[in-house]
């Protein structure tokens, strides 16, 4: 069994905790969980990495999932507990993502790094693939132009919404969810060129998946993806609950720009999923997305199943010292506007932004998908 070994992780397994992570993110919105992933950002970085992938390796269950496979470390997340006064209160457990073949393997680890908790397969569902293609994604992506001419970096999204309900579309509205099955991701996210032509996006959101076999029955669940690698879920919702998610550039607090912390927030359950200071070198982030997206799942792009609507997302961007709604960039026609079309049906309608930076996404028609 060979482990491959990514400039990402060397660069981790550099370094033995503290000083790798060089900035908390900004309290981009006056919302107790800005306040939380502070508190969490600063935990984490205490957090000795190359003793966590070590432990990881070292366990006799890691060894038996691999098997002879090789494997990759893709990354480190961790897994908290909050209250209503803002305040992380249990540090749940760190977690260890190797890629092995088309699967991911999650070492649970305690956060003391004594015990290997549970070693768990996940498949390596990608939520992205390509670059664009108007069939898959609803929503806006942002940008921000400075007087000369260019733009300026954007270090930060911010999002909140409920994770949609999803039920299977009614008969003539659109296929069963069975063959494949039926989901829709929400996300934000930062990515150095315009949505149409990257294929580099740091994302995390939710997906509400369903599927019918015959009878249907309805997952939810937190992600985070540092595309073109594959998606990692890390947090188990339940249907609507209130999800605050940041996607955060370190350069934004005087880090690194190849450094990311990466924030998903259940304010229902008061758990949290962070990453914190990944490695991502594909310069500037200069877009932020706020979209919905019918995901690839399994190796297959999922139809469109109906969902709550609306759905109300809220944006916040940190961008030249401001931290604005996304209406600022809205209001001077600093976006680029997505609508997922198939077979000439619009399946998605997107509303406008609105002053308090609100727009709505609502279920039209999975006809097509």
């Amino acid at each position: 069994m060979a482990l491959v070994v990514p400039a990402i992780a060397l660069l981790l397994l550099a370094g033995s905790g503290p000083t790798l992570f060089a900035s908390s993110p900004p309290n981009v919105s006056d919302n107790c969980e800005s306040q939380v992933n502070q508190q969490s950002a600063a935990l984490a970085a205490g957090l000795n990495n190359t003793k966590a992938i070590g432990l990881a390796i070292g366990s006799s269950a890691f060894q038996v999932r691999a098997g002879s496979n090789s494997y990759q470390f893709n990354s480190i997340f961790n897994v908290w507990q909050f209250n209503t006064a803002c305040q992380v209160t249990n540090w749940k457990s760190v977690n260890v993502v190797f890629s092995v073949g088309q699967n991911m393997l999650i070492v649970t680890e305690n956060p003391s790094l004594t015990n290997v908790l549970n070693v768990t397969v996940q498949p390596a569902a990608i939520e992205n693939t390509s670059p664009w293609n108007s069939n898959y994604w609803a929503g806006y992506d942002f940008y921000e132009h400075n007087p000369s001419g260019g733009l300026y970096p954007i270090y930060e999204s911010v999002g909140d919404w409920n994770a949609p309900i999803v039920s299977q579309p009614p008969q003539g509205q659109g296929p069963s969810c069975k063959n494949p099955q039926c989901a829709l991701s929400v996300w934000v996210g930062l990515a150095p060129q315009p949505f149409n032509i990257t294929y580099y996006f740091v994302q995390a959101g939710t997906t509400s998946n369903i599927t019918c076999n015959p009878s249907c029955g309805s997952q939810y669940w937190g992600w985070y993806e540092f595309n073109p690698a594959a998606a990692v879920k890390c947090l188990d919702v339940a249907p609507g609950d209130s999800i605050s998610t940041q996607v955060y550039n370190q350069a934004g607090g005087g880090g690194s720009v190849a450094s990311y912390n990466v924030f998903i927030d259940d304010n229902t359950l008061y758990t949290s999923c962070t990453v914190s200071n990944y490695l991502y070198s594909h310069g500037y982030p200069y877009y932020a997305q706020f979209m919905s997206e019918r995901p690839l799942v399994n190796g297959v792009f999922a139809h469109l199943p109906q969902f709550t609507s609306p759905t109300t997302m809220k944006g916040f961007i940190y961008s030249n010292n401001n931290i604005p709604t996304i209406y600022d960039p809205y209001h001077r026609n600093y976006y680029q506007e997505v609508f997922m079309v198939n077979s000439g049906y619009n399946n998605i309608n997107v509303g406008s932004v609105s002053s308090s930076g609100t727009f709505t996404l609502s279920w039209h028609t999975s006809l097509g998908t």
